[in-house]
């Protein structure tokens, strides 16, 4: 059906074209001749010539609607002329004008125009650039392979012609770093440098290309792992062309070697420049990145997540993938703060993801996830209830020292304080469930962004991005959840098939599946109700097994009831109690318990939580978890 709608599609673009440059010409009849005047008697040379300054002239109309009409005259005036070389160079302009505008149907169209009829009649600078185009689609879309082929020939025909080869130069560096070949990646780099210092352009010119391919170098000696001549070129790059995207990049790199406060002098002078000057504004979203991991470094961890954050508002802004997805590891990052162990791992990984992404942000920008607050959240919450010792204590002087002249105004505080403590109370049961809420282990953010480094390390292309995208949709998906008391029985399944499939793909030792009508999807739960106990059976049930576990999740109506169940193969409870440390076994039990509190307070009734042998493997029993409570 997809193939059909585009068939269609192309079909009306192609007739809609056909039909109206005939009706364009007949419509325009004596305008064409003063489109350009004299045309006709004009040598090829010359119409060329006069084609580039019309299309290129300045004119008050804008729009892509605008760019499309004038080229469309041209056409016409081409094809009444039968001055096909101009045609060709229309549509090539075409191809350009839907490339900006990011329409694929007419990209695709016009791009299969000229290849079938057009090609031989381009110039071999515009063959040269069509290559170039192609290349840089196939980038776009995921086939390096492609794209470094169209890349090789777009390269010929530079050196046939006697054309500049800096952005060909760039897009086999770019690929090359996408293949995980890094080492011929700076080749291309170099040769890149090399032809910027052999060309003869102005010299603000110059020193603004140079400066932008030491960045490039610096980046790719960085993945390679050779800092100082990362930090050498960085350092060139500033000396150059000392403004925000220098300064950011080489913070990066004194960061990597542990000078956090020279960093942070960079970033604060960028800061100041793109504050001052408005056309710096697109390199806000890389000195945030920066920044937050220098104030991390630094211990300023309210700088470090305000930061992170609004480096994630860009980013959905700009809606680019890598983007979103780094900065939901950025946040992610600054909010473990101490927790070194993980915060180290995930920078590992970024400074790869961000290595590979500022070669391809040449002339462009680098680019909410709420995770575990628990730590700041326990803070504000034992403030309170600090703050209700206080006032209690305040209160008791006040019976014992008052006495009966005060006695009717200590009852009326008496009163107020009740009433404080009631609502305090309420609000700490509201951020204790908060705090249930994300109550994923952190070993699970860990787990998770080893398994895609090691993707990455592979140059699983294909596995990372996948696993970026699982991860990213369920901490999307965690965000959401944590600020609802309630979800639909369809969105806690779907945050449960993304938490089960990235750890599916990590351990690779069992399989899952959901038993839930569909006629349930729209009713409420309490939100991430069933996690803890899938999170058992992973952890505790399929804990060295040597077979294929399976794991069962059934949600069920019974009357007016709601009925869970999650059923395991796994080695059973007495098996897993006696394998696990006793840390493990309260973790679990504190986590069984909050389920257990949370489900009572939900449907105020009592509440059972049913273990029982689940599916028989061998000697392992298994276990089945069932409870139910009453639909509201």
């Amino acid at each position: 059906m997809l193939k059909v709608i585009f068939l269609l599609k192309k079909l009306v673009l192609i007739i809609s074209l056909y039909l109206f440059l005939p009706g364009a010409m007949f419509a325009q009849g004596a305008q064409e001749d003063v489109l350009i005047p004299g045309f006709e008697e004009m040598a090829d040379a010359t119409r060329m010539e006069k084609i580039k300054e019309f299309l290129s002239r300045p004119t008050s109309r804008k729009g892509i609607e605008n760019m499309r009409q004038s080229q469309y005259q041209m056409i016409a005036l081409c094809k009444k002329n039968n001055f096909i070389q101009g045609e060709a160079y229309c549509y090539y302009r075409h191809l350009i004008m839907y490339r900006l505008a990011t329409s694929e149907d007419s990209l695709v169209h016009f791009r299969t125009l000229i290849q079938d009829q057009y090609y031989d009649h381009l110039s071999c600078e515009l063959k040269m650039r069509f290559h170039t185009h192609i290349a840089n689609t196939y980038g776009e879309t995921d086939q390096p392979d492609l794209a470094q082929k169209k890349f090789h020939l777009a390269l010929a025909l530079a050196d046939s012609c006697g054309l500049s080869k800096n952005s060909i130069y760039n897009g086999l560096a770019i690929v090359n770093s996408w293949l995980g070949k890094d080492s011929i990646s700076l080749k291309y780099l170099l040769l890149n440098l090399a032809e910027i210092k052999a060309e003869k352009t102005g010299k603000l010119e110059k020193e603004k290309n140079l400066a932008l391919a030491y960045v490039n170098i610096s980046s790719q000696y960085s993945t390679l792992g050779n800092k100082d001549s990362a930090l050498v070129y960085a350092k060139n790059a500033v000396k150059l062309y000392r403004v925000p995207r220098t300064l950011i990049h080489q913070a990066r790199l004194l960061l990597a070697n542990d000078q956090y406060a020279a960093a942070e002098k960079n970033h604060n002078e960028a800061e100041k420049m793109i504050q001052e000057n408005p056309a710096f504004k697109r390199d806000e979203p890389a000195l945030l990145i920066g920044q937050s991991h220098c104030y991390r470094k630094l211990g300023k961890h309210d700088l470090a997540v305000a930061a992170a954050q609004k480096s994630l508002d860009y980013a959905l802004q700009g809606k680019r993938k890598v983007a979103v997805y780094y900065a939901y590891a950025l946040l992610t990052q600054a909010y473990l703060k101490d927790n070194a162990y993980l915060a180290d791992s995930m920078g590992s990984l970024m400074n790869q993801i961000n290595n590979r992404e500022v070669q391809q942000t040449t002339v462009k920008e680098q680019t909410r996830f709420e995770t575990v607050k628990k730590e700041k959240e326990i803070l504000e919450l034992n403030g309170q209830l600090k703050d209700q010792e206080i006032a209690t204590l305040q209160f008791q002087s006040y019976l014992l020292y008052g006495g009966m002249a005060v006695l009717l105004l200590a009852g009326l505080i008496f009163l107020s304080v009740r009433r404080r403590q009631s609502r305090t109370e309420r609000e700490l049961e509201n951020l204790r469930k908060q705090a249930v809420k994300l109550q994923m282990n952190p070993h699970f953010f860990f787990n998770v962004l080893n398994s895609i480094n090691q993707y990455i390390a592979e140059n699983d292309k294909k596995a990372a991005r996948f696993y970026l995208a699982k991860f990213a949709k369920l901490m999307r998906l965690t965000l959401e959840n944590s600020q609802e008391d309630t979800v639909s029985i369809g969105n806690e399944v779907d945050f449960l098939q993304n938490y089960l499939s990235l750890e599916q793909m990590r351990m690779q030792n069992f399989d899952f599946e959901f038993q839930v009508e569909k006629s349930l999807e729209d009713l409420r739960i309490p939100a991430l109700l069933i996690q803890p106990l899938v999170e058992n059976s992973l952890l505790h049930g399929f804990a060295d097994i040597e077979y294929r576990g399976l794991l069962k999740i059934k949600i069920e109506k019974t009357g007016q009831f709601l009925h869970v169940e999650v059923i395991d193969n796994g080695v059973g409870k007495q098996k897993s109690q006696k394998a696990q440390s006793k840390l493990g076994e309260q973790h679990r039990s504190f986590a069984l318990r909050i389920l257990h509190q949370r489900l009572v307070n939900y449907s105020n009734q009592a509440v059972n939580i049913v273990y029982e042998a689940g599916v028989k493997a061998g000697d392992n029993l298994g276990t089945k978890v069932s409870f139910r409570f009453p639909i509201i």
